[in-house]
């Protein structure tokens, strides 16, 4: 058995009630798609065809994503990935060299794109060579703070639990 990491976030609506993932959470059109899905979605393409349906009506917000030793990131963002794990939504690659015994998330933002764009990067997003591509920006680190304005969803696991502001801390070891 080998030990795994936990994450920790803490909304500023309810800071004394944490929620955990061990995978992968993300504020922004990824929690978004998952807002609008049926609790039970049948397969990766149809998470890929309602992710597209969004993509096309999506509205960026400014985020501002701040590691404790990383640069900040300030801009209109469709979503930031706080990973744990490499995969998530139906095997995306979201985070190709993300460990999860290493005690740091992978930090992955996307900056706002639209439909005709975002549509070449999926092959690279489930192939894990989008951290390539200049629309990405990735970096490590033990705790982020990621807010947005207007506040965007947040969900972890592939599950909703929030909404920005939301402070991110890594357990090493926790599992």
């Amino acid at each position: 058995i080998e030990p795994h990491d936990v994450g920790c976030m803490r909304f500023a609506a309810a800071p004394a009630a944490p929620r955990w993932f061990v995978n992968v959470a993300g504020a922004g059109l990824d929690a978004d798609v998952i807002a609008s899905l049926s609790p039970r979605v049948p397969s990766r393409f149809a998470y890929l065809a309602h992710a597209l349906r969004r993509l096309g009506r999506y509205r960026a917000p400014t985020f501002r994503v701040e590691g404790t030793n990383a640069a900040t990131v300030d801009r209109r963002l469709l979503l930031a990935f706080v990973a744990i794990g490499q995969y998530c939504g139906h095997a995306m690659r979201v985070a190709p060299t993300a460990r999860f015994d290493d005690g740091l998330f992978d930090v992955v933002t996307i900056d706002q794109i639209g439909l005709v764009r975002a549509v070449p990067k999926l092959a690279k997003l489930y192939v894990g060579t989008l951290l390539g591509d200049p629309v990405v920006t990735h970096r490590t680190t033990a705790a982020v703070h990621i807010e947005a304005e207007p506040p965007a969803p947040v969900e972890a696991d592939g599950q909703l639990v929030g909404t920005t502001p939301v402070e991110f801390d890594v357990v090493p070891a926790a599992v």
